[in-house]
C-alpha cells in the first residue's frame, strides 16, 4: 500500500512541478485561483448484521490553485487545494482537507483529511482515482484509517467515498510562452 501512495504522490508532485515551470507552455493554458465545491457519499460496501451500512453525504467548499490546459488537448488540469467537508445529520462532522489532483480523462488524486465532531477526531489518508475533464472530476476514494480510528464510530467502518467536485475560477492568468534566452 505504501508503494501505491508513493507512486500517486510522485505523479502528482511531478505534474505540479511541471505546471510551475516557466518553459512549459501549452496554448490556451491558464493558472487559476478557484473555489472548489463538491458532494461526497461515504459508506462501506459491507453489510452490518444483515443490513446495508449507512451512507453519509458530505458537502465540500474550499479554495485552490490550479493549472488548466487548452488548445488541442482541452481538459487537462491539476490542482492543489484546501477545503472543508461537512456532514449535517444526526451529528455534525467537519473534515478539514488538504489535497492535490491531476487529470486528463483519467484522474489521480490524494487527500489528507482530519474529521472531527468537536469531541473526537480522526485522520484519514485518501488516494482517489476516477475520471476528470477540465474543471469537473468524478472519483472514488479509499479512506485509509490512521490514528483513533476505533474511537469515531461514524468513520471507523466507512472506507469508500464517491465524489463529484467542480472548480469555479475566481482569478485566471493566461500562461504566455516565454522567449528562449539567447546563449553566447
Amino acid at each position: 500500500m505504501k508503494s501505491a501512495v508513493l507512486t500517486i504522490s510522485s505523479v502528482l508532485i511531478s505534474t505540479m512541478v511541471l505546471g510551475q515551470d516557466s518553459v512549459f507552455h501549452i496554448p490556451g493554458s491558464v493558472r487559476s485561483t478557484d473555489i472548489i465545491v463538491g458532494v461526497h457519499w461515504q459508506g462501506n460496501a459491507k453489510e452490518r448484521n444483515g443490513e446495508n451500512a449507512p451512507m453519509y453525504r458530505y458537502y465540500e467548499i474550499g479554495i485552490g490553485k490550479g493549472l488548466y490546459t487548452g488548445g488541442v488537448c482541452i481538459g487537462g488540469s491539476s490542482l492543489i487545494y484546501i477545503s472543508e467537508e461537512m456532514y449535517f445529520g444526526d451529528k455534525t462532522i467537519i473534515g478539514t482537507k488538504v489535497g492535490a489532483w491531476a487529470h486528463y480523462l483519467f484522474d489521480l488524486g490524494l487527500a489528507l483529511v482530519y474529521y472531527t465532531d468537536f469531541k473526537k477526531g480522526n485522520f484519514k489518508i485518501r488516494p482517489e482515482f476516477g475520471a476528470g475533464l477540465g474543471r469537473v472530476r468524478f472519483v472514488v476514494g479509499y479512506n485509509i484509517p490512521t490514528i483513533n480510528n476505533k474511537a469515531f464510530t461514524e468513520l471507523s467502518r466507512n472506507t469508500m467515498q464517491v465524489s463529484i467536485q467542480l472548480t469555479i475560477p475566481v482569478k485566471q492568468t493566461e500562461i504566455k510562452k516565454q522567449p528562449m534566452a539567447a546563449s553566447d
